[in-house]
């Protein structure tokens, strides 16, 4: 029995020391990312004043190089934003704000905007939904990050193929479920990577030869909004190839 006790108590302190270390790891990097986004906000204006001022005394010098500087603190910039969504949802910060939300309107928005990058890719960008979806109560900017993270990462890692969008809503007059799926023809998941797909920092492709960048966290956010909200993210292969990401949601009809 006093071996039993003192093993428990053992077991206890490594648990409140390990809630601990993760509260301390979650403080980090909220501060930091706080600290960094300071300075890099300040280099992106100066950059854009400096291009803007370039265009005017010397049209067409540096042009490349300051965009090369504005695309680069663009990127970090999201990094630094998904660090601290991240650390938020560690330290239990998420807050859902439930408002009245097109949500067919925002899906339609997302999609066109990542036309273009379709294109690039020399993908087909399909939506696929119904005339009407009611107005929902809904935090729009976690789903508006979800879907965007979905749709970017369904865009960059297919190749001349396709990706479709698929919106479907079932409910009654006052309640029901909004379902969006996000499926591509790329190159797919191994089933080891879909086990853990949603875990902080994990990589669909995490091979040192990957062409695409990413610190392995807007799934991981996207997971917890979509928790928070009441719902799932979830993913399962494509037909044939590729991947199926699904976001289900219940709501409530405004």
């Amino acid at each position: 029995a006093i071996e039993n006790a003192r093993l428990y108590d053992a077991l206890d302190r490594a648990r409140r020391d390990a809630i601990t270390a993760n509260e301390t790891k979650s403080r980090f990097l909220l501060a930091m990312s706080h600290e960094l986004r300071t300075p890099l906000n300040a280099v992106r204006g100066y950059a854009d004043l400096l291009r803007d001022e370039l265009e005017e005394l010397a049209p067409g010098r540096f042009h490349e190089e300051l965009d090369a500087i504005v695309a680069s603190t663009e990127r970090l910039a999201y990094s630094f934003s998904n660090i601290l969504e991240f650390a938020r949802a560690s330290a239990g910060e998420l807050d859902v704000a439930t408002r009245e939300c097109d949500a067919l309107a925002l899906v339609r928005a997302l999609v066109d905007e990542h036309r273009a990058l379709a294109r690039a890719q020399g993908n087909a960008l399909e939506l696929h939904a119904p005339d009407v979806v009611p107005s929902l109560l809904l935090d729009a900017d976690k789903l508006r990050f979800t879907l965007s993270g979905l749709l970017d990462n369904a865009c960059r890692l297919t190749r001349s193929g396709r990706v479709d969008v698929q919106v479907s809503w079932r409910g009654e007059s006052l309640f029901g479920r909004l379902r969006i799926e996000v499926v591509d023809t790329g190159p797919g998941l191994p089933e080891r990577a879909r086990a853990r797909l949603f875990e902080p920092f994990m990589q669909a492709d995490d091979s040192p030869t990957r062409t695409h960048e990413g610190c392995g966290l807007t799934l991981a956010i996207a997971s917890r909004f979509c928790a928070a909200m009441g719902g799932a993210l979830t993913v399962a292969p494509g037909d044939g190839r590729g991947a199926r990401f699904v976001v289900e949601l219940p709501c409530a009809t405004a």
